[in-house]
């Protein structure tokens, strides 16, 4: 029936977004590997890593791998085959904060990269995930270069948004989207990005 398709065409549709995730991946550490290879070797040791915030402390007990491959898949109501394997996981850093300052996130390395991505575009697409009365976030862990290059986006991001036009902010710092017309385009500079957007 019309159900079951519209569910396999979103499935095959988030598995094509992926590959072409992996792939611009894999190119762009290719290039950077050339121009930098301990920056290179850095990313791709966190491709398969989410940051989870706002999980209390001590609320994992003492296995963090196993409470996150039971909770996530419920705060996120999501179905798996099989389980989430996670290859490790901790908190960010190794003793808790002062009362008063915000739980230590969590820095989680996934088996595998399909089961990162798609943790990560369900909760994009939730908007809001909570645990008991705790509001979870999920953050991509780049290392401090890229999160600097990517951070030269956020307005253009804020003015997508505003004209509600859908985006992906692709590794390392590509900004994808399409125009209302249904042309692709893609920047990666975020001046260019910005100039283009304004003449939408």
């Amino acid at each position: 029936n019309w159900k079951k398709t519209k569910g396999k065409i979103c499935e095959l549709a988030e598995r094509l977004t992926s590959v072409e995730s992996q792939l611009d991946f894999l190119e762009d550490t290719d290039k950077e590997w050339k121009a930098n290879p301990p920056a290179a070797r850095e990313n791709r040791g966190r491709r398969n890593n989410l940051r989870i915030v706002g999980f209390p402390e001590a609320c994992e007990g003492r296995d963090a791998a196993g409470f996150l491959a039971t909770v996530l898949p419920e705060i996120l109501e999501m179905e798996f085959s099989g389980s989430i394997e996670i290859e490790q996981s901790h908190r960010s850093a190794a003793q808790p904060h002062p009362d008063g300052r915000p739980p230590r996130h969590f820095i989680v390395c996934f088996l595998r990269h399909t089961d990162k991505e798609r943790i990560r575009n369900t909760a994009r697409d939730k908007g809001r995930v909570t645990w008991k009365g705790h509001h979870i976030m999920f953050f991509p862990d780049y290392s401090n270069a890229v999160e600097d290059k990517r951070r030269c986006f956020n307005q253009c991001k804020k003015m997508l948004h505003e004209q509600r036009i859908k985006f992906s902010l692709t590794f390392p710092a590509k900004l994808d989207f399409y125009t209302k017309n249904g042309g692709r385009v893609r920047f990666d500079n975020h001046a260019k990005a910005m100039a283009y957007i304004k003449n939408l």
